[in-house]
């Protein structure tokens, strides 16, 4: 049974309470690798490869997208995953794959080479790196765990 939720005026349907959990996940981790790449970029003296990572394709558009549009992007590749839609899973696999071919564009494009930057961002705070690396791809394998141990809809 839909459950419907009422903001200043406007309706929202959520299928499940699962919708609204996975949006809110998927804003936590885009929040948490915008607040761990804002701190390893150091005011312009570290490395914004962890912001152009989580931002990607987005992080082409330019700086400050780089610190909204993982929330934005990543919350609604959760709230896809969420859904009981067939259509909205599979969007959100794309959105993710289209995520991962932005990343290796530009970072064979704009990067060149890769190896500075990543030792850029180790050098300047190790454990940073470590833990904003850690939560990237954590989240990465959650997705695809999460999509790939659905039952299939029909």
């Amino acid at each position: 049974m839909a459950k419907w939720s009422r903001v200043k005026g406007m309706t929202f349907r959520f299928a499940h309470n699962k919708e609204l959990l996975f949006l809110l996940v998927g804003i936590v981790y885009g929040a948490a690798l915008a607040f761990v790449g804002f701190m390893l970029a150091g005011v312009g003296h570290g490395s914004y490869l962890l912001l152009f990572v989580a931002a990607a394709p987005f992080s082409f558009v330019g700086f400050w997208p780089m610190f909204i549009f993982p929330l934005l992007m990543w919350g609604i590749v959760g709230w896809l995953l969420g859904s009981s839609s067939r259509f909205e899973q599979r969007l959100a696999v794309g959105i993710t794959l289209f995520h991962y071919v932005s990343v290796a564009l530009g970072l064979y494009v704009l990067m060149s080479p890769v190896g500075e930057f990543v030792l850029k961002m180790f050098q300047y705070d190790y454990w940073s790196a470590v833990i904003g690396t850690s939560i990237y791809l954590l989240g990465q394998i959650l997705i695809w765990v999460g999509w790939l141990t659905r039952p299939r809809l029909r």
